[in-house]
Parts: structure tokens; C-alpha cells; sequence
């Protein structure tokens, strides 16, 4: 119901003394309990349904603009600016999917242990849930940009509370955001490595999810004896180089595979305009040339808000872009350097997040503004530095192409375990053709066929541990267990 005492002004401040909650008038409980609100915070609590449940976050969190050519004359397209909201409808974290689970289970966890909000009045009975104001998403560069800079921006609150939710921030980053998996067999000193790494999303909308800066990328490092010899994600500055230098003009596109170390694997929202070029003035954002955001899991391209959360570009050929299952795996094919040794080579995975790209802030800097040159100094001072969501690291051996052992061929079957059974297997050139066969625990034979160097197989629907067995043409026996969890 529409409340008309609410009063708006140009500087988007809420007039207002009501305050709606679990709790409160229009729930069945004493009108007393409203007093501790009332005296020590000035607001009336009012019982608002919605507040619990992940609806609340559909108001801002559901974005659709209206495009203007770059003249600034209305285009007549409407434009998707973000669709969290959406996203997480189109999951199995919905009221109505496998697993629901609200938005504010996450961003303001319950304490479901009985709760008095005030201590001042002793026949107040403790209540519960309880719903911790904690309210962090991802954005801790701009949490960062405020902490340093209280007086100037007329803040009040003290810069320990900045730090406290800082670390709440970068522990949901760390720890509810992405699973890393990677799997990789030997290098081999003449050829070179092949790593595959996997992003499961935890998430319950798209990963980065709101406002279309927001970015995610996979850095993979190699290093022998202290030299790097393939890196590919590097960043420096803020910017990831060979991505960057060229600004918002150009763009990288979705990967399934990289070969080159100037290739990233960027997740991310690109808009643009009415002419196609990508931009970053939301006014004239009018379709998107990319969004490879990885998918909630349960996500589906036939459910209804589809039209609002699409996946677009390269990633809807990809199909190791496994929209329900909110996962994406990479596959980085990484050359030998001429001064290769035999020494180990040490393996560096990280998965980055950035909320705000220097390349998406710097054509603004070019306007005589005095507010944009106070953002400036603050941006520039903060230093744009991206925030590590997970990381693995591991040494992997190296070896000669002429051993034609089974492990210098790196014959690798991936991801093992397997969740869905669904496994992508590769071996070396010279079993192309050969028999594979799939046998039980028991010792039967569940599958078969003909081997491809690079193939997908499906292992059956019962859990257990499964022996893949090639018998190439000189009769020579080759296996791996594979295990379905």
C-alpha cells in the first residue's frame, strides 16, 4: 500500500519516521514492544512481510533503463542495467526452486537464538530470528574509498566500522563466492602443459552480479626456478595487462580455451550502444555484446525472467558453460619456453574480483568537474586493486617427450571425482581409434566405444568408483579410476 506521508527530494534523502521490519505494529504482539524502537531510535516499527524474504532487494536491485542515442534522444529500447533480483528467481536458491534460500540469508544472516534488542526495558522478551545488519556484498574499493577520506566526504562513522565490514566483505568474497578446481597432468619438456580450471558458482545470482563495472578474471601463473615462463591474467595498477591498454573500445571476449598468455578469461557485463560500441554511460547502454557472468546454479534458459538474466556472446556456444549446474571450466594450453629445464614447475591458479575498473572510470576523468576530480584523487589514491576470491597453487613435474610413458603423455581425465558424471577425458594422439571400455566396482562392462584425443563421456547414474580402460593397437592396456560422487 502506497504511504503518502513519504516525502523525496533531489538528494534522494527519506523523510520518514516508520520503519518496517519482522516486527512491530500489524504483527500480534504487545504495542509495548514498539517503545525501545520509538525512544532510542525515533522510528515507529511497523510489521512488513516482504523484509524476511529475498523481494525486499527486487526494488533496486532490478534495473531497466531507457536507451538514448548519442545525441541523447530517446532510442526506444528498454535496457536490462542489472537483474540481480532476477538472477536469483532464476535459481535453484528461489522460493520455489530445490534449495530456497532468501537474499538475506546471506547478506543478513540470522541469529536464530532468542534475541532482546534492549536492554532498557527489562520485560522485553527475547525474539527470534534475528537478522545481523551486516548487508556486504563485494565491493570493498569503495568501502575503502570512504574509510580514507571520512571528512571530506562528511561521514561520521569512525574508521574501525569501515574495517570491521571490510573484513565481512572479503570473507564472503573468500569464502561464499567461488569453488576452484584445477586439474593438470605433467609438462612435457617438448610440447607444454595443459591446465583445466573450474569456477562452480556458490552464489544466489550471476558472478559479478549488479552494477555492469563489476569484473572477475582467472590469472594462471607458471614459474620455474623463480623465471615465469607463461602468466596469463597478470594486473598491474588496477588494469590487466593486455586487456586494458586499449580502454573501454575494445573488449576480451569469453574463452573456452586459451593458448596465448595475452588471452583472459574475463567474467563480465559488456554493454553497448545504439551503434554497437561498448560503453560505460548506462544512458546509452542499448544492448550487450557480452555477459558470461557465471550463472547461479538451477539457472535455466527457459524460465520465465530469462529475458533479463541472458547470457550473451561466446559463452552460449561454449559447452563447458554449464548454466544450471553455475560452472564454467577452462582449458589453458601453455607453450614451452625455449630455456625450459627440468626443473619443477610451480603452478599459480587465482580467480580476481573488482568492483570498479580503472578503464571504466578513466574517460570520466577527462571532464572539468569538481566532483569528479574529488573522485579522482580518491580513486587514484585507493589504488583500484582487485580483491583475491580464491587461489590454489601446486608443482607439477617435468618431462621428456621421448620417456612415451602414460604420464608423460598426460593422459587426464577431468574433473575426477565427478559431481554429475559428466567427465572430459584426453589422451595423446596415438590412441585415436582405439577401444575404451567403462567397467563397474563389480568388474562389468557399463560402456564403450572409439577414443577421440579430446572427448566427453557420461559415467552411469550410480555413485562409485569406475575403471577406464584403452587398449591401443599394440595391444597395450592402459587405465584410470574415475570416481561419481
Amino acid at each position: 500500500e502506497f504511504d503518502d506521508s513519504l516525502e523525496f527530494n533531489a538528494d534522494m534523502f527519506v523523510h520518514t519516521y516508520k520503519s518496517y521490519g519482522p516486527y512491530g505494529e500489524g504483527k500480534d504482539e504487545p504495542p509495548l514492544y514498539d517503545l525501545p524502537m520509538m525512544q532510542y531510535a525515533f522510528y515507529k516499527p511497523l510489521y512488513g512481510e516482504h523484509v524476511p524474504n529475498g523481494d525486499i532487494c527486487a526494488g533496486c536491485h532490478t534495473l531497466v533503463t531507457h536507451a538514448t542515442d548519442l545525441d541523447g534522444e530517446y532510442a526506444g529500447i528498454d535496457y536490462v542495467e542489472q537483474a540481480t533480483y532476477h538472477e536469483w528467481l532464476n535459481s535453484t536458491y528461489a522460493d520455489d526452486g530445490e534449495e530456497p534460500a532468501t537474499c538475506n540469508a546471506c547478506h543478513m544472516p540470522r541469529i536464530e537464538e532468542p534475541v532482546v534488542i534492549s536492554s532498557g526495558y527489562v520485560f522485553l522478551e527475547p525474539r527470534t530470528p534475528f537478522g545481523l545488519h551486516t548487508l556486504v556484498g563485494g565491493n570493498a574499493q569503495m568501502l575503502e574509498i570512504m574509510r580514507d577520506n571520512t571528512e571530506a566526504l562528511g561521514l561520521e562513522t569512525a574508521p574501525e566500522l569501515f574495517d570491521s565490514t571490510l573484513q565481512r566483505t572479503r570473507d564472503m568474497l573468500r569464502h561464499e563466492t567461488v569453488d576452484l578446481q584445477v586439474n593438470m597432468g605433467d609438462w612435457i619438456d617438448a610440447w607444454g602443459g595443459v591446465c583445466e580450471v573450474q569456477l562452480t558458482n556458490k552464489a544466489g545470482h550471476k558472478f559479478p552480479s549488479g552494477y555492469p563495472a563489476r569484473r572477475a578474471w582467472i590469472e594462471v601463473k607458471a614459474t620455474q626456478a623463480g623465471n615465469v615462463i607463461w602468466h596469463s591474467g597478470q594486473w598491474e595498477n588496477g588494469s590487466i595487462i593486455g586487456v586494458d591498454e586499449a580502454g573501454l573500445a575494445v573488449y576480451e571476449p569469453h574463452h573456452a580455451t586459451i593458448d596465448d598468455p595475452l588471452k583472459v578469461q574475463i567474467y563480465e557485463l559488456v554493454a553497448a550502444d545504439v551503434n554497437g560500441d561498448p560503453t560505460n554511460v548506462l544512458e546509452r547502454a542499448a544492448s550487450s555484446l557480452k555477459d558470461n557472468r557465471i550463472t547461479p546454479k538451477g539457472f535455466s534458459y527457459t524460465h520465465a525472467v530469462y529475458d533479463t538474466t541472458r547470457v550473451e556472446g561466446l559463452a552460449l556456444t561454449d559447452p563447458n558453460f554449464e548454466v544450471g549446474l553455475g560452472r564454467h571450466t577452462v582449458t589453458y594450453e601453455m607453450a614451452s619456453p625455449a630455456e625450459l629445464t627440468a626443473d619443477a614447475i610451480l603452478m599459480e591458479v587465482k580467480v580476481w574480483y573488482q568492483a570498479i575498473p580503472p578503464r571504466w572510470v578513466e574517460s570520466m576523468f577527462a571532464f572539468e568537474d569538481s566532483t569528479i576530480q574529488a573522485f579522482q584523487t580518491f580513486f587514484e589514491a585507493q589504488g583500484a586493486a582487485p580483491e583475491l576470491v580464491t587461489d590454489t597453487a601446486f608443482t607439477i613435474n617435468v618431462l621428456g617427450s621421448v620417456q612415451g610413458t602414460m604420464e608423460a603423455e598426460a593422459w587426464t581425465i577431468f574433473p575426477n571425482p565427478t559431481e554429475n558424471g559428466q567427465i572430459t577425458v584426453r589422451v595423446p594422439e596415438r590412441a585415436r581409434g582405439s577401444l575404451w571400455e567403462l567397467y563397474d566396482a563389480k568388474g562389468s562392462r557399463v560402456a564403450s566405444g572409439w577414443t577421440l584425443p579430446s572427448q566427453t563421456l557420461q559415467l552411469p547414474t550410480a555413485r562409485g568408483t569406475y575403471l577406464l580402460k584403452w587398449v591401443l593397437e599394440d595391444g597395450e592396456c592402459i587405465t584410470r579410476k574415475v570416481v561419481r560422487r
